[in-house]
């Protein structure tokens, strides 16, 4: 674990992207690549958290419908995990320099249309991706479950890294913390989206949650074009 090449994704004061509002709050998420001999067990031990309390946030934040899913997990693949400081210094992960970190860059999503041929596993080969670790993102960002039965000709939002991002359609996804006296209209206008004109795709980004209920401490995603 010491020599684990971690990504930090994002210093959060709550980790409740996708996550029910009775979720733990944490301080933190990671990435973590997975490796041999690796389990969610360890890790979470490892992050200093309980296993227990975090399954939920760890399947929620990965697009993971079964705890059972959780022990099918295999070297390689890339897990979003909340952690809590004070232990992640393991990890070389700073603490948030104030209450309220600015907003960051969560991932990028490209348009992009289905050929003949084309599976959502040979497109994330292409990138040098493993789908599965976006297919709970892809068919909350599009409305589908079936990411075996994608129509030809149509285009879908396919989550990717920055180093993937090879179109000017691109779209950065942004984390924005709620702050009191905030509401998710007033954010979005601030960057210049009409939440009322496109409250279903901005609920799809942010797992078709009810975005007019959201509290301080809590994720908002944002599409920026």
């Amino acid at each position: 674990m010491a020599k684990r090449i971690i990504t930090l994704i994002l210093c959060l004061t709550i980790a409740a992207v996708l996550v029910p509002a009775s979720a733990m709050a944490w301080d933190g998420i990671i990435a973590i690549t997975l490796e041999s001999g690796d389990n969610i067990y360890n890790i979470c031990q490892a992050c200093g958290v309980d296993y227990f309390e975090a399954k939920d946030t760890i399947m929620a934040l990965n697009g993971i419908e079964e705890e059972w899913q959780l022990a099918t997990l295999y070297p390689g693949n890339t897990i979003l995990f909340p952690v809590n400081y004070g232990v992640t210094e393991t990890y070389n992960a700073p603490a948030p320099e104030d209450d309220y970190p600015a907003d960051a860059v969560m991932f990028y999503v490209v348009p992009y249309t289905i050929h003949n041929g084309d599976t959502i596993e040979n497109v994330y080969n292409r990138w040098g991706l493993r789908y599965e670790t976006y297919a709970g993102l892809i068919r909350s960002l599009n409305g589908v479950q079936d990411l075996d039965a994608l129509s030809v000709g149509t285009t879908y939002y396919l989550p990717t890294t920055a180093e993937n991002v090879q179109t000017a359609s691109a779209v950065a996804v942004v984390c924005h913390i709620m702050r009191y006296g905030e509401n998710a209209a007033d954010v979005y206008y601030d960057y210049g989206i009409n939440y009322g004109r496109y409250s279903n795709i901005l609920m799809a980004f942010n797992g078709w949650r009810d975005l007019t209920r959201l509290g301080v401490g809590d994720q908002l995603l944002i599409p920026i074009v």
